[in-house]
Parts: C-alpha cells; structure tokens; sequence
C-alpha cells in the first residue's frame, strides 16, 4: 500500500513539473528516439542545461497530462505523440532548435541496418590489427589486404558503402574493428509547437543546411538542363552546347555529302 501511494505521490510531482515546464517555456517539441544513441542525449542535455528541460516521458503519462491541463494550443501535440519520445521545452525556435541539433552532430559506430548517410571509404594503410581471423573478415566485405611488420594492411583505398546503403550485420562488425565511426546522425524533432504554432517534422527538416544543400543542387541542374534544352549559353553548359553544335554540323555535313 505505501508502495503504491509512494509511486503515486511521484507521478504526481512528476505530473506538476512537466506542466510547469510547458507553461514556462514558448516551444514544446518531441524529439524521435528511435535509433537514437544515450551519448547523443546526455550530450544536448549538457549543452541545454541553462536553455531547455529535456524529459522521457512515455506517451500515455504525456497524453494524460495534456488533456488535463486543457489548453487547446497544447492538445495540438496530441496527434503526434506516437512512437518513443523525448520531451523537451524551451525558448528557442524550432527552427534554430534543430539546426542547433544539426550543428551538434556526432559519428557514431554502424550498426546492423543503419543507412549510410555518405559513401564509406577504408582508406589504404595500417590497421595496427594483427594477422588472423581478421584478414578473411575484411576481404569478405572486400577490403584487399597484405601481411606486413607483423599487422593487417590494407592495401588501397575502398569503397564498402555507397550512401544510402542498408549496413549488413557484417560490415558493421569490421567497421568497428577498424575504429571507424561512419555513421553522421543528429536529434531530430517528430514535431513542435511554438506560441500555438505547429511545426511538423517535414516542415522543420527542409530548414536543415544538407536539405537546404541537395535542394540548391537540384535547383542547379535543373537549371542548366533547362538552359541547355533551349539552346541559352551560360558558364556551365557552353561546352555542352559547342559539343550539340558539332554533333549536328557533322551530322548535316553527313547528309549533304550523302
């Protein structure tokens, strides 16, 4: 009975501090915790310890709590309370919230599954590994090696991974034996509400400078295939336009001789 009255006693205290903080602050965000490493978290805690309140709060207390303090504004939040979760209030903008989280991006070690978020090289030279079981390990995921000064050499620089590439179980393994830490990732808002304002993940990753980056590249080779279809020069499609127009003078010159 004390058990149970303690466990209520505390819920309760946890109950009055979780709505302290959403009243106190301007933006309430949920962060995705799936695939999210403890290091990341304790990491942003630390550099938000003055800024924010970062809480793990399940969904069903969460959902609960927001119900009953009976805000419309805060109820919007509902919707997305699906799947793990980190609780987290503060005054900045969503917006400069996640790129403060890009900003504070960290490599971490692949695991079995994780996406390459860019082309993965084992660069030639020592592994400071000695000769073993290790030389077939690498050369299954076709890294080629050579015995030498007693260690494991790798004897050009590979390419294991393209990114995008799903990690097997396998690479993962030989990755970590090597030290490499491949994989790029970041805290990443599902959702935030600012002064009763949503702010869906979609919305909030386009502002994040690669989306911004592969966006402008886009926009740059749309550009220049357009400019190229009609025939307009510019600095990056002259040569392709010279190369057009000698194709097609060899080509008329082909049908006049003929």
């Amino acid at each position: 009975m004390m058990s149970k009255m303690r466990l209520s006693e505390r819920k309760k205290r946890l109950s009055e501090e979780i709505i302290q903080n959403l009243k106190k602050y301007k933006t309430i965000g949920i962060i995705r915790l799936d695939r999210v490493k403890a290091v990341q978290i304790n990491d942003i805690r630390n550099k938000l310890r003055e800024k924010a309140y970062i809480r793990q709060v399940r969904n069903t207390f969460l959902r609960k709590i927001l119900k009953d303090i009976n805000d419309p504004n805060l109820e919007k939040l509902l919707n997305y309370l699906n799947g793990p979760g980190l609780l987290i209030s503060t005054d900045m903008h969503p917006i400069r919230l996640q790129q403060f989280f890009w900003e504070n991006r960290m490599r971490m070690k692949a695991k079995s599954g994780d996406i390459a978020t860019e082309d993965i090289i084992v660069y030639a030279g020592n592994t400071g590994i000695p000769p073993g079981p290790a030389i077939s390990e690498l050369n299954e995921v076709g890294i080629p090696t050579r015995i030498e000064t007693g260690s494991i050499w790798v004897t050009k620089d590979t390419v294991v991974a393209r990114k995008g590439d799903v990690i097997s179980t396998h690479l993962a393994a030989v990755l970590s034996k090597l030290g490499i830490k491949p994989i790029e990732d970041y805290l990443k808002l599902r959702v935030a509400l600012y002064n009763g304002t949503i702010f869906d993940e979609e919305t909030i990753m386009e502002t994040i400078p690669d989306r911004i980056i592969e966006k402008l590249k886009e926009a740059h080779q749309k550009y220049v295939a357009l400019s190229t279809h009609m025939w307009i020069p510019t600095k990056e499609n002259i040569h392709i336009l010279v190369w057009m127009a000698h194709q097609r003078a060899e080509a008329l010159k082909s049908a006049v001789e003929g």
